[in-house]
């Protein structure tokens, strides 16, 4: 339970360190709240973005495939 605990802090830690880091070197005037929803917000999109395109090509497959076993 220890050794579980200890991991959890240290990833939280990381994760934290990572992200002061980041908003130090970044010199933006945005608080650090804004900084984080603005990341969050831009990590978001680009995954929305990413799922709209695999289930564009996803649905493109199988309706090919459907074609194909009309034809066929």
């Amino acid at each position: 339970m220890n050794e579980e605990l200890i991991k959890l802090l240290l990833g939280v830690a990381a994760i934290v360190i990572t992200v002061l880091i980041m908003y130090i070197r970044s010199g933006s005037r945005k608080s650090l709240y804004n900084f984080i929803l603005s990341g969050l917000i831009n990590f978001w999109d680009k995954v929305v973005k990413l799922l709209f395109i695999v289930a564009i090509i996803w649905f493109s497959i199988r309706l090919a495939a459907y074609f194909l076993r009309r034809i066929l």
